[in-house]
């Protein structure tokens, strides 16, 4: 069955999310702060202003280490059985009352903190005056609004420190929670040293003081909430299923909080980043193992969600790949078969070098009268039609391994694109995912390719190649004609209602960004509007689903892409570029 958290197991799954979920939100509570949010209440680690006593003004304000104490208490309530909820009816266990203690642990410390934050506290420490002692120096002072509460700090390394040692039934899951404590341990340390930083050099005004210690205290609570996320049982069993061990899950934990955002700068330089880093240690050391399966994982053809991988990266962006070069190739796989979208993917890494190739020769032509340029364009050509020739070999060799049909076409009815039938009044269905995805990388690649030939048939009839699509003045003598682009763009679209099925769980659309963006636009340089349209519609859908990357895409002009993914440029002011069309 497919996905995870499936009947009690939605539970252990609750648990972890919700838990994990609540030091995500601490740390992007805690990063609010050091950016300068809630300044006027003086949680920004600054001072405010009062028309009170100092005395006063503390004993009736709320400070957000008194905030962080009750978070605290009511974590440690519902923490007594939220890790219960999967054995309801059963005998608890150790690891259940260990659960307990924890909580209990929650429940004191944070009743211990409220009463530091108390206004009886603070009434002790200090006498109120009354109303008629108070000047008018007095009525215009600057309190902090913040306290200097050890509590919070305490409780969150305590818990950091034994979750570090918190028995678990495999290796694997042991260590995925010794890893969220030492998060938990080193947001602690970090907000020490911010009391530290605020003791030497105590704020002076209402200006937020922005301690740098802080910003690591939120990476370190949002990155120990994913790990206690994932730590759940269904996703551990996935991990050890796939050979992936917890420091896998714990970089890529950290890769994502440094990536996510509107500032697609990060993402890029990881995916470059790594992508040099394996390029260094070259091909002969990705043969065997942990290494193997890491490296099959880069040349991944995932577009998710900000995560965009080398070789679709590359197509995406226009570029060259080293993973074209023969011994990429060959070299990882010699003690291991290649599987259909390993072969596809070597087609796919050549298929970027020709885009390049074809995009500098028509820069040339564009700009100066190249003697050399109809050598190269036949050259590009010729290989064109060789890749061409390796990408249908592929597919016929993958339509014989394959019992019965890979697709096949049925009515449009999916409820979350009413207005898709319009356009595409059948869709297309697929024996299961794996060879949907086969089909929808396969699909995209064959029309950046036949776009990419069209573009350099172009140039060498003097029309303007810049339009990365020159449709309608192409020639359709050659094989790669327009009538073959529209096909490959009109059966990506037919792929959307499978691919954004309730049954395809996430993993469907984290599939179809570049390839649906890629049809939009050939479709937009073809003048179909009503196709177009139904693009956006899919786009919408994805966005409101939570998968934000779609909207984004959509919006941004075509040939502003590569920059796009290269984190140079990103659209902000919402409107659909002028490519689109509308009436």
């Amino acid at each position: 069955m497919a996905g995870i958290f499936h009947e009690k197991q939605i539970f252990n799954g609750l648990a972890h999310f919700i838990k994990g979920g609540v030091f995500f939100f601490f740390g992007i509570i805690t990063t609010l702060r050091c950016i300068g949010c809630f300044a006027g209440r003086g949680w920004a680690w600054n001072l405010k202003a009062t028309t009170n006593s100092p005395s006063r003004e503390r004993s009736r304000s709320i400070s957000m280490e008194g905030l962080e104490c009750l978070l605290i208490f009511i974590y440690g309530i519902t923490n007594v059985f939220l890790e219960h909820l999967s054995g309801w009816g059963e005998a608890w266990t150790a690891q259940d009352l260990e659960h307990v203690a924890i909580s209990l642990l929650f429940i004191g410390g944070g009743l211990c903190g409220l009463m530091a934050e108390s206004r009886a506290s603070r009434e002790s420490r200090k006498a109120q005056p009354s109303d008629t002692t108070i000047t008018l120096e007095g009525k215009q002072t600057l309190v902090p609004g913040y306290s200097t509460n050890p509590v919070p700090a305490m409780i969150i390394f305590l818990l950091g420190t034994i979750l570090g040692g918190h028995h678990q039934d495999t290796v694997t899951s042991t260590m995925m929670h010794k890893w969220f404590g030492n998060f938990l341990t080193a947001a602690a340390a970090m907000r020490g040293v911010t009391y530290l930083l605020l003791y030497i050099a105590p704020a002076r005004s209402t200006s937020p003081s922005r301690p740098p210690s802080e910003l690591i205290t939120a990476f370190c609570l949002m990155s120990g909430g994913f790990m206690l996320m994932a730590s759940n049982r269904d996703t551990v069993e996935s991990m050890i299923a796939n050979n992936l061990n917890a420091m896998v899950v714990a970089t890529v934990t950290m890769g994502l909080l440094e990536v996510s955002g509107d500032n697609f700068g990060g993402w890029a330089s990881h995916v470059e980043g790594m992508g040099r880093l394996i390029q260094l240690r070259g091909p002969e050391s990705h043969v065997h193992g942990l290494s193997h399966r890491l490296f099959l994982g880069f040349r991944s053809t995932s577009v998710s969600e900000r995560i965009v991988l080398h070789i679709t990266y590359a197509l995406a962006t226009r570029k060259s790949t080293y993973l074209a070069q023969q011994g990429w190739l060959t070299v990882p796989w010699k003690m291991h078969p290649k599987s259909d979208l390993d072969r596809l993917q070597d087609a796919m890494a050549q298929i970027a070098n020709l885009i390049e190739r074809a995009g500098q020769l028509n820069t040339t032509v564009a700009l100066t009268a190249s003697e050399t340029a109809p050598t190269q364009r036949e050259e590009i050509m010729q290989e064109g039609r060789e890749l061409h020739c390796q990408l249908e070999n592929w597919y016929q060799d993958l339509t014989i391994r394959q019992p019965g049909p890979l697709y096949y076409e049925r009515p449009s009815s999916a409820d979350f694109l009413s207005r898709f039938i319009s356009a595409f009044p059948n869709s297309l269905h697929f024996q299961n995912f794996e060879i949907a995805h086969l089909h929808l990388s396969y699909w995209t690649t064959l029309l950046l390719l036949y776009s990419s030939m069209l573009t350099v048939t172009l140039s060498s009839l003097g029309g303007d190649a810049s339009q990365t699509f020159g449709l309608v003045m192409a020639p359709m003598t050659d094989k790669f004609t327009q009538g073959q682009v529209l096909a490959q763009a009109k059966k990506i679209a037919q792929s959307m209602e499978y691919l954004l099925s309730e049954e395809m769980h996430i993993l469907g659309p984290q599939k179809v960004f570049f390839a649906l963006r890629s049809a939009m636009h050939v479709f937009t340089s073809a003048g179909e509007r009503e196709e177009v349209e139904r693009c956006e519609e899919v786009f919408e859908e994805l966005d409101r689903r939570g998968y934000s990357f779609g909207k984004i895409l959509c919006r941004c002009e075509w040939d502003d892409i590569p920059a796009l993914l290269s984190g140079k440029s990103i659209p902000r002011n919402g409107v659909v570029p002028a490519e689109s069309i509308h009436a």
